[in-house]
């Protein structure tokens, strides 16, 4: 039996099912929100497609780490050569941390997902724009102060051609988000987002959470 894959219109996971559930509707597995398996918007999967992905996955990751190995000799080496032992100590210990709690935020929003989301193609006095509506939930261990989501808009050929930041709460503005809670917008006043191009198609846009301050 043929196998496809679809998008989530939601949240862009990809989602993998078989000819025999064309026509259907699912809940993704990621969002949890329902999606039309409709042949129209599916991709065929070739049988040599996993072995394809798994040795694009196999060079990208051996890339990756022969770019850090690089960038391990020529840090060691600047080091080596800095005029001044202690000081060049110092600032290596300030961007190891300063790394470290980067790469922990990196890791930590993945932990966030969406349980709602609406667009809304508006015109704002001739120029057309979107209001955005939406719900996150917090799946990690720890409590968070502030989030910075990125949404994006997607043109008729799944291109993203607009992306517009949004930060929906800081810590002056409502109190931690605790560890499996919920947060909101408001629906009757959503975010807005004027000057999209024409070519912005509307119907697979999405958002993400890129950023997060934690609960000192």
């Amino acid at each position: 039996m043929n196998e496809f894959r679809i998008s989530c219109p939601h949240c862009r996971r990809k989602i993998d099912f078989l000819e025999d559930q064309l026509d259907k509707f699912i809940h993704c597995p990621a969002c949890g929100l329902k999606v039309g398996l409709y042949a129209s918007s599916a991709k065929p999967i070739t049988p040599n497609a996993g072995r394809a992905r798994f040795n694009n996955v196999v060079l990208a990751g051996s890339a990756l780490v022969a770019a850090l190995l690089i960038g391990c000799v020529v840090l060691a080496v600047k080091q080596r050569h800095r005029a001044t032992p202690v000081s060049a100590t110092s600032v290596s210990g300030t961007n190891s941390l300063l790394t470290q709690e980067q790469l922990e935020k990196n890791a930590y929003v993945t932990n966030f997902i969406c349980t709602r989301i609406k667009f809304d193609r508006t015109d704002f006095g001739g120029v057309w724009g979107s209001t955005v509506s939406f719900g996150i939930k917090n799946n990690g261990n720890r409590a968070v102060t502030g989030l910075k989501i990125t949404v994006s808009f997607v043109d008729t050929n799944g291109t993203i051609c607009h992306q517009e930041p949004i930060v929906p709460f800081s810590d002056q503005t409502n109190a931690p988000m605790l560890p499996g809670q919920s947060w909101g917008s408001d629906p009757d006043n959503p975010f807005t987002i004027t000057g999209l191009p024409d070519s912005w198609h509307g119907g697979y846009d999405y958002l993400q959470v890129t950023d997060v301050q934690f609960l000192k």
